[in-house]
C-alpha cells in the first residue's frame, strides 16, 4: 500500500468519518449507523482449500478497512476499499473478500460452539456443512473508495461477461443470466460527489475541495469560504487532502504534528496563488523580450536582404520608381536607402 492510500485509510479509519461516510452514501445523510456502535474487526480473512491433486493451498486476502457494527437490531459487517487506480475485476474481487468474510462467520460459529453443548448435538448433512439449520449469517456491505478522475471498470459480473453474438443471442444470454448470479459493486468517487450535504462531519469540508483540484483560484475561494475550518487543519487531515488533491505543491509548508498544532490552509493557498501569479508574470515578461529579440532580428535580416536588392536594382539602371514595384515597398523608402547608401 502506497502513503497515499495509507493516509486515507488511516483518516478514514476514524469512527465518526467511517458512520458518516456510510450514512452518506446508504442513507442519504441519515444517522443510522453510529460512531460508537462501531468496532474495527481484523482486516485478514483467510480459507485453506483442497486442489485437485489432494493438497492443500490457503487462500488470504486483507481488507483495507472492516467495521462491525453492533446495534440492538443491526449487526453488519462493513468494509472499505480505497483505490487511487481503476481496478477492471473489482466485481470478482470484490466477490472473493465479500465470500471469505462469510466463510470467516461460518467458522467462528462452528468454532465456537464446544464439544459437549447441546447444540452441537446436530445431525449428519448439518455436521456435513459444518454449519447448523439455525445458524445466521451477518451482512456484508464493502464500498470502494476510488478518488481517482473517472471510473470506467466494471461495476457488476455481468459487465465482464463476453460472448459473440454469432454463437449466442443477445435474449438468450438473458435468459441465461437468470440462472447466474450477479455480484455488484459499489463505487464511491468523492470528487464526483455533488449531494455533499449528505456528510456531516469534516468528510462535506475536504470533498468540496475535490471540485477544484485544476482550479487554484477556486480553491483559494473554496477554503477562504470555509476558513473557520481549514484554518486550522490537523497533519493526518493534511496528508489526506495532499492525497486527495494529488499534488505535493500545495503542502510544501511545514506541520509540527509532535506539538499539535494546526496548519492554516488558507494562507498557504493563497500564497502559493500569489506566487504562481508573480511567477507567472515573470515568465511572460522573460518570454516576450525574447519573442521581441526574436522578431527584431528576424526583421533586422529581412531588412537587409531588402536593402540589398534596392542595391543590386539600382545598379541594373532601374529607376527607383521601378525598384519600389519590385520589393514592394513605398518609394520614400527606396530613396531614403540610396540616399543612405551615398552618404
Amino acid at each position: 500500500m502506497g502513503i497515499k492510500d495509507a493516509s486515507i485509510k488511516n483518516w478514514l479509519k476514524d469512527s465518526k468519518r467511517f458512520a458518516d461516510l456510510f450514512n452518506g452514501i446508504i442513507f442519504e445523510g441519515k444517522q443510522v449507523i453510529l460512531p460508537e456502535k462501531l468496532e474495527e474487526i481484523n482486516s485478514e480473512s483467510n480459507i485453506v482449500l483442497t486442489d485437485k491433486n489432494n493438497k492443500l493451498k490457503a487462500v488470504e486476502r486483507y481488507r483495507d478497512i472492516i467495521m462491525r457494527w453492533s446495534d440492538n437490531v443491526y449487526l453488519v459487517l462493513l468494509a472499505l476499499e480505497v483505490q487511487d487506480k481503476i481496478h477492471y475485476a473489482m466485481p470478482v474481487r470484490k466477490m472473493l473478500y465479500d465470500a471469505l468474510s462469510y466463510t470467516d462467520q461460518m467458522r467462528n460459529i462452528w468454532q465456537n460452539l464446544s464439544d459437549d453443548a447441546p447444540e452441537k448435538q446436530i445431525g449428519t448433512d448439518e455436521f456435513f456443512s459444518r454449519f447448523r439449520k439455525t445458524d445466521k449469517l451477518h451482512p456484508v456491505i464493502t464500498i470502494v473508495f476510488y478518488y481517482g478522475d473517472q471510473w470506467d471498470g466494471n461495476l457488476d459480473l455481468y459487465d465482464m461477461f463476453g460472448y459473440d453474438e454469432k454463437f449466442l443471442k443477445k435474449e438468450d444470454m438473458k435468459v441465461l443470466q437468470k440462472y447466474i448470479s450477479n455480484y455488484k459493486v459499489t463505487v464511491f468517487n468523492p470528487s464526483k460527489e455533488n449531494e455533499l450535504y449528505k456528510f456531516k462531519s469534516d468528510l462535506q469540508n475536504v470533498f468540496g475541495m475535490l471540485k477544484y483540484k485544476s482550479d487554484k483560484k477556486g480553491l483559494v475561494d473554496y477554503t477562504n469560504k470555509h476558513r473557520d475550518y481549514f484554518s486550522c487543519v490537523d497533519y493526518e487531515t493534511l496528508q489526506v487532502i495532499k492525497a486527495l488533491l494529488a499534488t505535493g505543491e500545495l503542502l510544501k509548508y511545514k506541520v509540527d504534528s509532535k506539538k499539535g498544532e494546526g496548519s492554516d490552509m488558507c494562507k498557504a493557498l493563497q500564497d502559493l496563488y500569489d506566487d504562481g501569479i508573480m511567477e507567472g508574470k515573470r515568465l511572460g515578461k522573460a518570454e516576450g523580450k525574447a519573442e521581441g529579440k526574436a522578431e527584431g532580428k528576424a526583421e533586422g535580416k529581412a531588412e537587409g536582404k531588402t536593402e540589398g536588392k534596392i542595391l543590386a536594382f539600382t545598379e541594373m539602371g532601374l529607376s527607383p520608381e521601378e525598384i519600389a514595384i519590385r520589393v514592394s515597398k513605398p518609394i520614400e523608402y527606396v530613396c531614403g536607402v540610396l540616399e543612405l547608401q551615398s552618404i
